[in-house]
């Protein structure tokens, strides 16, 4: 009886439970010493069972025994049949403690190559197989797995033999036991996979015959008389290397040749067939041409090659892939006929540039003022249209006490806005107070224009709309007062007639910001958060007893968007909003974005709670989300997808009544007048929230 048989068939008796033996062999120059495990090959496994493949286990107990000693393997069976599991415990400790001396004491006489036999796999060699720029793998329920050069071409294989109108399976390649034998022929690696049941037998051959060439041999045949049929997939082939990628292509109706597709128009296996009927293809792929040709196919049959990626099945899920094989119910199996398939894969790699050296002497010259890596560089997002330093570019700002103007504790400052606007006024002492500490004496606290506030226009340059901002000697008593700020202005200036600019002054006496709108203000006062640095110790910085200091340089900007509509999209819900507020107030408004898309529609609302999900935020909080966009000149706009898109309206199993298909509720019945109800109650409270008359009704063809 074979050993391993025997020995299985005693471990069967001894656990009343169907068990599996896998032989785990180390070679050494001495000899080899086989481990034996028993493997557990039912669906519910132990809890004492360490997981090693899907749907097998290894249990912690094993006979070990080195080969001079084979038979001692055997003596051990006929005490399996009364053993119990905390003796197997202790008989497990005691076999790994004296193999272990054994182990260490010829570690030191050779190398060591491992040998395992389980239930899925047999594999002759611990590595996959790789000479030259091929490598192979054979993996049970992945199959066959090809790289060229490290790069995936075949991700894996797929067998399966079921009965007529896949009515139940009798093979299948993911859970057979395969025997794996490899070697290095001449050209490169070759594998042989061999696996059987009742029913099937099948058979791989895979070999790199040249640095260029691979071929694929499969063969199967019944080893009963059955009705059945063979569903054979001889590569999942890597899309990423050939998609939007030219080809060319011999069928039996002649050559063919084109673009394949970036992605599939259809998700319908037929209609995806790159060259029906192909006994050639070529790609000029991403890593040279990969060719694939068909050399022999018994039975004559059609062999497949379509675009999966659009595939609804679980397999066509896991990678982008191209399914190469022959399609279930091509032909009948036949007891006496053999299925057989070759194909030859090549690949013509890329030949990469030559490489030349290029001598290259870079002078040195020494740069007065030049920046060291202590100096963060300025830079204001957007980038201003205009901008003019005081200083020439040849001198060092940090050279000059007089380069940079510094601002300290008790600044004063002023802000002249239209009446009711408080936007300005915020978003400076905010700026001062809050981001760099200062503590500031506002001179007049927004000193507003007794005047009628009008909507922001770019063409509306009525000095009812002109804002400033000053600070330092600018904001004191006796400096030029907003009338005569706004007077000085030269009416053709450009950046007045472009829609919300502004210009920025900072001088020895301080920073002036005059826009024709308090948006262009608000602007203004976000290119100068981007300007002012902590002075440096020298420059009287820090937090000592003369209290904080800032500096901002000398320059003047000039301003205005180029985009009418500058926005984020972004998706609100309740464990996000301290995000969202950071969001708005440090990202949007500093790089004056003036629009919030807000995709809202998993928001809770009152009129249908049940389609909330844990995480949706509160219409309070979206509110505030609103009302935060708005002071900081950001126009919030709701966004709620439908018809299409529209699984929020299905969540927790709701409303699968409105539901086009309700198999798969994506989108909702326009047909239904109760979807007609739904959707106006959501946006009828969408537009209460952003109290708009307008919103973004997404939607697909």
């Amino acid at each position: 009886m074979d050993k391993r048989r025997f020995i299985g068939d005693t471990a069967t008796q001894a656990f009343n439970q169907p068990v599996n033996m896998c032989e785990v062999s180390v070679s050494r120059r001495r000899g080899r010493f086989p481990l034996y495990f028993f493997l557990h090959s039912g669906q519910a496994a132990p809890a004492s069972c360490k997981r090693v493949e899907p749907g097998l286990s290894i249990f912690p107990m094993l006979f070990i025994s080195p080969r001079a000693g084979r038979d001692n393997a055997h003596s051990y069976a006929p005490a399996c049949r009364k053993m119990s599991l905390p003796l197997f415990g202790v008989m497990l400790m005691a076999a790994i403690a004296f193999h272990a001396r054994i182990f260490l004491a010829q570690a030191a006489t050779g190398s060591t190559a491992i040998n395992l036999t389980a239930a899925n796999v047999a594999v002759d060699g611990a590595a996959p197989a790789a000479v030259g720029p091929w490598a192979v793998e054979f993996i049970g329920p992945r199959g066959v797995v090809v790289k060229y050069r490290g790069v995936t071409i075949i991700r894996q294989s797929s067998l399966y033999v079921v009965k007529p109108g896949w009515s139940g399976l009798l093979f299948d390649g993911r859970s057979q036991n395969y025997r794996i034998e490899k070697s290095a022929a001449a050209g490169g690696p070759a594998l042989t996979a061999t696996g059987e049941n009742s029913v099937f037998r099948a058979r791989y051959q895979l070999e790199a015959l040249d640095e260029r060439r691979f071929r694929l041999r499969f063969e199967g045949r019944l080893v009963q008389d059955v009705s059945a049929s063979i569903e054979f997939a001889a590569g999942y082939f890597n899309a990423n290397l050939i998609a939007n990628r030219p080809f060319r292509a011999q069928t039996k109706s002649g050559e063919r040749s084109g673009i394949v597709p970036a992605f599939p128009a259809s998700a319908e296996q037929i209609k995806n067939e790159l060259a029906p009927d192909f006994h050639r293809v070529e790609f000029d792929s991403r890593i040279g041409t990969i060719g694939l040709q068909v050399q022999s196919v018994q039975p004559a049959a059609r062999v497949s090659f379509f675009d999966a990626r659009r595939d609804s099945q679980d397999w066509a899920k896991a990678a982008p892939v191209f399914w190469c094989g022959l399609m279930a119910g091509a032909w009948p199996l036949k007891a006496e006929q053999p299925v057989r398939l070759e194909l030859l894969l090549t690949v013509r790699p890329i030949t990469p540039p030559a490489r030349r050296r290029v001598p290259v002497k870079a002078p040195l010259r020494r740069v007065v003022g030049a920046q060291s890596s202590r100096e963060r560089p300025l830079q204001v997002i957007p980038q201003p249209k205009r901008i003019r330093f005081a200083l020439p570019a040849s001198v060092s700002r940090n050279q000059l006490a007089s380069g940079d103007l510094l601002l300290r504790d008790g600044l004063a400052w002023t802000v002249t806005a239209p009446v009711g606007e408080v936007r300005v006024t915020d978003a400076l002492r905010s700026l001062l107070r809050d981001q760099f500490g200062l503590k500031t004496a506002e001179a007049a606290p927004h000193r507003s224009r007794n005047m009628p506030r009008h909507a922001d226009n770019a063409s509306n340059n009525s000095k009812n709309e002109w804002t400033t901002v000053r600070l330092g000697a600018l904001a004191q008593p006796g400096s030029p007062s907003h009338e005569a700020i706004v007077s000085a202005v030269a009416p053709d200036a450009d950046w007045v007639h472009k829609g919300q600019g502004y210009r920025l002054t900072a001088s020895a006496n301080g920073i002036e910001i005059v826009a024709p709108t308090a948006r262009g203000a608000f602007y203004g006062v976000q290119t100068l958060a981007q300007l002012l640095r902590p002075a440096s110790s020298k420059q009287g910085g820090g937090a000592s007893g003369s209290g904080r200091t800032v500096r901002c340089p000398l320059v003047t900007i000039e301003d205005w968007p180029t985009l009418k509509f500058r926005g984020a999209h972004w998706f609100p819900s309740a464990s996000g909003v301290p995000f969202h507020k950071a969001l708005i107030e440090r990202v949007m408004a500093r790089h004056k974005m003036n629009y919030a898309v807000i995709q809202c529609e998993a928001a809770r609302w009152d009129t249908h709670p049940e389609i909330a999900a844990p995480n949706s935020i509160s219409k309070r909080d979206l509110r505030d989300l609103v009302a935060l966009c708005r002071r900081h000149f950001i126009e919030p706009v709701p966004l709620i997808n439908v018809p299409g898109h529209a699984e929020w309206m299905f969540r927790n199993g709701a409303n699968r009544d409105l539901a086009k298909d309700p198999e798969t509720p994506y989108a909702y019945s326009i047909n239904n007048p109760r979807s007609d109800v739904f959707i106006k109650g959501i946006l009828g409270e969408a537009l209460d929230v952003f109290s708009r008359r307008f919103f973004i009704w997404a939607t697909t063809k």
